[in-house]
């Protein structure tokens, strides 16, 4: 819709078919495959979408473009926090967590369903995200310890009950 040109890969044979009768340009094909992405046109993508409903898959895809095809930048669909650090181990900056954007809407309209404002909602869960992702990233040193990992997630929580008290005390003194 956007006027940008892509291929899509897909296992599924139903699926391709469902695709392109929508008009999807979609070919059948294991992605882990070079010969398949060679005969998909990867060599002229600036861009290669791994969203496989197969984590170990994904991380089998990113190993054989990364060494195969160097140039083409990888966004990668990551099952949780363990596959986040296993994405970050192979030098993938581009990847989005599968359940971490639809458990922050969630939360976000709990946050109004219980009677804060959008705005009240909007900065918590924005609180949060930027928390998570600072965490996540230091988290990453130690993911392999499940102490460290312990630890970091305690003195994390701890932090965020900390700043969500200080958003708190700010917001009744603006109300004053």
């Amino acid at each position: 819709m956007s006027g940008i040109n892509f291929i899509a890969l897909e296992r599924n044979p139903g699926q391709v078919d469902v695709l392109r009768r929508f008009g999807t340009k979609v070919y059948f094909g294991d992605p882990t495959r070079p010969d398949v992405l060679r005969a998909a046109g990867v060599e002229q993508a600036k861009l290669i979408i791994i969203a496989m409903d197969d984590p170990p898959g994904v991380l089998r895809c990113v190993d054989m473009v990364k060494h195969n095809f160097p140039d083409v930048a990888i966004l990668a669909r990551a099952r949780n926090r363990w596959y986040s650090h296993l994405l970050m181990d192979r030098a993938v900056e581009g990847f989005v967590r599968e359940t971490f954007y639809s458990s922050l809407e969630m939360s976000r309209r709990t946050l109004v369903g219980l009677g804060l404002s959008q705005a009240q909602a909007d900065a918590r869960i924005n609180r949060f995200k930027n928390h998570d992702l600072q965490v996540l990233a230091a988290q990453h040193a130690v993911y392999d310890d499940a102490a460290k990992v312990m630890q970091t997630a305690q003195e994390a929580r701890a932090e965020l009950a900390r700043l969500f008290e200080m958003d708190r005390l700010e917001e009744e003194s603006d109300k004053v």
